[in-house]
């Protein structure tokens, strides 16, 4: 009995590795093979997580859950073309990241994007960043091991570098010229979703772990301070003249204004009777005269507003009507005003004069 019941256990242990076998071996390694139909409505149909711009402001960017990057043509508002990385079943390709190089010539994307999940035969290379080419559409690039998702992506106003921020493991910044590691930092208590880089090439990064980093060019940790408004910092925004930084927070109205030197806190915009949700998203115009926030923050109008103030953060507070659902990314235009994105799925244009275009 006792030899029956070693027999049976061996061919039950022999099929359970055959069985695994070609499921690790198929799928872990690539993506799948078969078509995975999708119905294109000319919009995305799941929340819009980032936004991105070019240099010029000509080109726009939206990522989403609906494992789509868009590009869309300003002032038009044209779609231009639906860029599709890999995807799978479930979480994989959800992106949750995108951005343009200066130039315009590049689309970065990344999210919950891993195909080589490792196993006992196919060891994981970790998560990865697609890289396209914006004129043709074409995926022409690939970093790949990193070690959780990619929650958001900056490149340096000089096109030279490319920075991820991780749901896990810190940050990661690469040369754009041939997608090596150029610096990074492992340090990170919590998630990070947000990185600027300065005129000057600086790095700005905030963490859930409560703390705001400050980065020299060659990214080596110039200055670390725990933020002053709140325990979950979730967005970092260089004013144009690099000396200033403001911050947005998921866990707090309030927005801080800090020094672009040593992160020592400046001032803080006027935030009063502003008492729900949240202002995750920070950004200033591109003269640095008027600084611009939105989240979840519901003034009990028909859309969730986007803040304005005056005089840099220091002036008079407005708003203006931004999407239905959370306002998740904001960025300044070449020549005034600012382009938006949010969860609804929604995005939109505003000029200088505060008049949607």
């Amino acid at each position: 009995m006792r030899a029956k019941h070693q027999t049976v256990l061996v061919r039950f242990l022999a099929l359970l590795v055959l069985s695994l076998i070609p499921c690790t071996a198929a799928t872990a390694a690539e993506p799948p093979a078969e078509p995975i139909l999708r119905l294109e409505t000319g919009m995305h149909t799941a929340p819009i997580r980032r936004i991105g711009l070019d240099a010029d402001g000509r080109w726009l960017v939206t990522a989403s859950d609906d494992k789509t990057v868009r590009l869309w043509e300003l002032p038009s508002g044209r779609l231009v073309r639906v860029l599709r990385p890999p995807i799978g079943e479930g979480d994989e390709g959800k992106l949750f990241s995108a951005a343009v190089s200066p130039d315009g010539r590049q689309i970065a994307c990344g999210g919950w994007t891993q195909f080589n999940k490792g196993s006992l035969f196919v060891a994981s290379d970790g998560y990865a960043i697609y890289i396209f080419d914006r004129a043709t559409g074409r995926l022409t690039g690939r970093i790949p091991g990193l070690p959780n998702v990619i929650d958001h992506l900056a490149y340096s106003p000089d096109g030279r570098y490319l920075a991820a921020c991780l749901g896990d493991g810190g940050i990661r910044v690469y040369k754009t010229g041939d997608l090596s590691l150029a610096g990074g930092d492992e340090d990170y208590g919590g998630r990070s979703y947000g990185a600027h880089f300065s005129p000057d090439g600086r790095l700005a990064t905030s963490s859930y772990d409560g703390y705001l980093r400050l980065y020299s060019r060659d990214f080596r940790l110039l200055a670390k301070r725990k933020a002053p408004g709140g325990s979950r910092p979730y967005s970092v925004g260089f004013s144009p003249d690099g000396q200033k930084i403001a911050v947005g927070y998921h866990d707090s109205t309030r927005v801080d204004v800090l020094s672009g030197a040593d992160l020592s806190h400046l001032f803080s915009p006027d935030t009063t009777g502003i008492d729900n949700g949240n202002l995750v998203s920070v950004s200033w115009s591109a003269d640095g005269r008027v600084l611009y926030a939105g989240g979840m923050y519901d003034d009990g109008t028909e859309n969730i507003p986007i803040i304005l103030w005056d005089d840099g953060g220091r002036g008079r507070r407005t708003s203006l009507p931004g999407a239905p659902d959370t306002i998740m990314d904001i960025r300044p235009l070449k020549d005034g005003g600012f382009a938006y994105g949010a969860a609804g799925p929604a995005w939109g244009v505003y000029d200088q004069t505060g008049r949607r275009r």
